[in-house]
């Protein structure tokens, strides 16, 4: 039996690290997670449990805090030396972090079958350099191995809860997150998912759907288990099935009495798709507009969803009295402030419940990303390295204009709330960022958070708390592995 062990530095449930856990506990291996800031946090449960494995899921713009800790990791005397691996976006689209850090390996795309082979590889003394989606690194030597096709989502097991439900704050946290299915078909300009779906060109179906009966259980096992109000199907994109969803809605209505969130596409609902969502109890539905401009949103983001499929969910989750949050990017290639006012016009009109914005930064690598250095947005290929852990800090773009977005971007809610400010909003966008339009946008995120989960006060203020306090941490560590 080999012992796993998880870090991370966020104070939410992640479905990887469920799954993962799930499948090495079924091979007969034993996991454990910690969550913390610094090195101190993890010292004692290092030394305590001394484990065979230590697995990180990294995302780009926190993957410094991860290759800092890597680093304290080694310098600690610990009964033995652990392999560390990491896993998640950032090692599967930028494999030179292996090169770059502490790491024995990481894993590219997914990991259910490759972390078992590599914890059995470990237990039994064995070479673990031939593991297909990992590299692996040995005596400086980095060999990558090929990528194995797709699971298949019948034979996982569910998702193992007891890693993060035998800490207290997980237990007792009243929304829990489940997963149905697998897989994104959309290409869109700003997102990896194209480079994801290459990856696993005739290696099986990408997009893979749970049957419905397997998730309603799964639902049902955690509720008599643990505390929950407010459960969250977390895909990318909920629905993309109608009949599937249709079955799983059927089953949700009759088996679970609980309200629900999820994330769709504004072209793949209708409206007995969104009466069924009501039926069953939906309180929250999260859709993304991008920007106001249908044009760059259809032709540089590459998003197929027209102004006409916006108003249509809008008007639809309004009637049926779903709730509904908005996903917004500033600060895009080709977009003027007219737009920009134009995004926050249209969030207003449709009645957005909870609207979010981010300023947009191109991830390296992405078709987005290179179309702003061919356009001059950029002067460079920047280093991952150099990403942002927050969507929300300032653009890398070039423009005058950059900083009146960033600005912007925090006033944002505010003008959908309260569109008669939208002329003040223009004007005082001129001034320097200050302290007074971050505290706006940290109450409005706030409340919205508040709002959308139906947390107590004491509940969304402990969180925020607890993830401010972990984002610090990885601003430092970043800026300490960076320098």
């Amino acid at each position: 039996m080999a012992k796993v062990l998880f870090l991370q530095n966020f104070w939410y449930e992640s479905p990887a690290v469920m799954a993962l856990s799930a499948s090495l506990k079924r091979a007969g291996h034993e996991t454990l997670l910690a969550a913390g800031d610094t090195i101190a946090d993890f010292r004692d449960v290092l030394l305590k449990e001394s484990p065979d494995i230590i697995g990180f899921s990294l995302m780009s713009g926190l993957h410094l805090w991860g290759v800092e800790i890597s680093k304290q990791i080694r310098l600690l005397r610990l009964p033995r030396r652990p392999t560390i691996v990491y896993g998640g976006p950032h090692p599967t689209f930028f494999p030179d972090v292996l090169k770059k850090s502490p790491a024995d390996a990481i894993c590219v795309g997914e990991g259910d079958h490759a972390i078992v082979e590599l914890a059995d590889c470990i237990d039994q003394g064995k070479s673990t350099d031939c593991i297909r989606n990992l590299s692996v690194k040995l005596d400086g030597i980095i060999k990558a191995n090929p990528i194995r096709p797709l699971a298949r989502l019948d034979d996982l097991p569910p998702a193992d809860r007891e890693i993060y439900y035998r800490h207290e704050f997980f237990a007792q946290y009243p929304t829990k997150s489940f997963m149905t299915g697998r897989g994104c078909p959309f290409r869109c300009s700003f997102c990896y998912n194209a480079t994801i779906q290459d990856l696993y060109r005739d290696k099986g179906s990408f997009v893979r759907f749970r049957p419905p009966a397997h998730i309603i259980e799964e639902i049902a096992q955690t509720l008599r288990r643990w505390k929950c109000r407010t459960v969250y199907f977390m895909d990318d994109t909920f629905g993309l099935k109608k009949s599937w969803c249709l079955d799983l809605l059927r089953l949700y209505r009759k088996e679970i009495h609980l309200p629900f969130m999820c994330k769709i596409r504004a072209d793949t609902v209708d409206e007995e798709m969104v009466a069924a969502f009501r039926e069953a109890r939906c309180r929250t539905v999260q859709f993304a507009i991008e920007t106001a401009n249908e044009k760059l949103r259809t032709t540089i983001l590459k998003k197929q969803i027209t102004d006409a499929d916006i108003a249509k969910t809008a008007r639809l989750l309004n009637k049926y009295g779903i709730k509904f949050l908005t996903y917004n990017m500033v600060g895009l290639p080709g977009e003027t402030l007219d737009d920009v006012f134009a995004a926050i016009k249209l969030n207003a009109d449709l009645g957005t419940s909870y609207p979010w914005c981010s300023i947009f930064n191109p991830y390296p690598g992405t078709e987005l990303a290179e179309y702003c250095i061919a356009q001059g947005h950029m002067d460079r290929r920047f280093d991952p390295d150099e990403l942002d852990a927050t969507f929300h800090k300032a653009s890398v773009l070039k423009g005058r204009d950059y900083v009146r977005v960033a600005n912007i971007h925090k006033l944002f809610g505010l003008g959908v709330f309260a569109p008669s400010s939208i002329p003040l909003i223009r004007g005082i966008s001129r001034l320097k960022p200050n302290l007074f339009f971050t505290g706006i946008f940290l109450f409005i995120n706030f409340m919205n958070y508040f709002r959308s989960e139906k947390l107590t006060l004491r509940e969304a203020f402990m969180l925020g708390v607890r993830n401010a306090k972990l984002m610090i941490g990885a601003k430092r560590a970043a800026a300490s592995a960076g320098g």
